[in-house]
């Protein structure tokens, strides 16, 4: 299988009293997501599943690259998604799912770095916002996976043609 982690768009700052859930995209964060978007289609890429965090700016950000992607139809939230995700919560959400399929996940650092670097074994990973790791794996646990790419946010918006 093949998992892809992508960290949110860049998000408004938290503000005295302001829920972190609450953070929303800020408009350069949905332009560059955007062009990420534009750019994964032209790539073909397709996903079995488009999972996300529930929290608003990962859950705006997984629903423009489900549209540029037009699939909608396959985006879910799922709580497992938010801050302090894990292994273990991996495990959980992939229980029952096709072993043979591509999945997306949208959500937070530091989380969305630690994880694939623990599925490959190890290493230092810094996904930005707006990046994206893909990891092949046969089964969840550390070091069963292999780094199969890993897309900055910056190249990704310049090779779209957008300034990034």
């Amino acid at each position: 299988m093949k998992l892809v982690f992508m960290r949110h768009g860049i998000a408004e700052d938290g503000g005295f009293g302001m829920d972190d859930r609450d953070r929303q995209l800020t408009k350069e964060g949905i332009v560059k997501i955007r062009a990420i978007g534009e750019y994964l289609d032209r790539l073909k890429l397709k996903f079995e599943e488009i999972c996300t965090s529930p929290y608003a700016r990962a859950l705006k950000t997984a629903e423009i690259i489900s549209d540029s992607l037009g699939q909608m139809d396959r985006l879910t939230v799922e709580s497992g998604l938010a801050p302090g995700f894990q292994m273990s919560d991996l495990v959980r959400i992939m229980h029952d799912k096709n072993r043979r399929g591509r999945y997306l996940f949208v959500g937070h650092n530091p989380s969305f770095s630690i994880v694939p670097m623990e599925l490959i074994g190890g290493g230092n990973i810094e996904l930005k916002k707006g990046g994206i790791i893909s990891i092949e794996t046969d089964i969840i646990q550390p070091g069963a996976g292999l780094l199969e790419w890993m897309l900055t946010p910056g190249l990704m918006v310049k090779a779209n043609g957008e300034p990034s």
